[in-house]
């Protein structure tokens, strides 16, 4: 596989996914991978990046308190973010707290644990993880693809390359090992969420209990 031709973290990224038909696998997936570093070890247990809709971001709060305390420091977290997104393609010119949504998502997660929908599959260890090895032109284009990103420190470059290459070789073992993949986004995943006969992962099982939350 040539990778010689991508310069972007996003192209590289892109051209991965295409290549072995790993549909969810993009940059929107890096983004909330990464979302620990850009909301900061306070809030990272509270909050969680639910969807990207029209360049606006929908973030999963906790309590309606956490929404109105990150509302007065969203321009901080936009500015953040833009420091990722930059390397990745992505814009972000909003982001919308709801904490309403976490507790639905939650519920809906409680109820299929009950009623024995959801069946969990083994993920790969840290050795099964570093038993894979990827092509050392890969992993120095992902290098040389933040190179040059003025907007990035050392220690930020180091972290968004190690979440790629961990990702890439996560999604490597599960192919590898016939993970079943979302019927509707395309996600491998690491368990089975069984709805009349579909695999579903847990975002469009999610979205299809409250699609019409957002469209207002």
């Amino acid at each position: 596989m040539d990778y010689h031709n991508f310069d972007k973290l996003s192209q590289i990224v892109e051209n991965l996914a295409k290549k072995n038909h790993w549909d969810i696998y993009s940059q929107k997936m890096v983004l909330f991978n990464l979302w620990d570093e850009i909301i900061g070890s306070r809030f990272k247990k509270s909050t969680k990046p639910y969807k990207i809709k029209n360049n606006k971001l929908i973030v999963l709060t906790k309590s309606v308190m956490i929404s109105q305390e990150l509302e007065f420091q969203k321009k901080y977290i936009l500015e953040n973010i833009s420091k990722f997104t930059k390397n990745l393609d992505i814009k972000i010119t909003n982001i919308v707290f709801d904490h309403l949504n976490w507790l639905n998502v939650q519920d809906v997660q409680k109820i299929n644990k009950k009623i024995e929908r959801i069946k969990y599959l083994p993920a790969p260890n840290e050795e099964d993880i570093k038993n894979i090895k990827l092509p050392e032109n890969l992993i120095e284009n992902i290098e040389n693809s933040l190179k040059n990103s003025q907007n990035l420190t050392e220690e930020m470059k180091k972290k968004i390359i190690n979440t790629v290459l961990s990702d890439i070789k996560r999604q490597i073992w599960k192919k590898e090992n016939n993970y079943p993949v979302c019927e509707k986004c395309g996600m491998v995943l690491d368990y089975i969420e069984q709805k009349e006969g579909t695999i579903l992962c847990r975002v469009c099982s999610s979205e299809e209990n409250t699609k019409n939350f957002y469209n207002n």
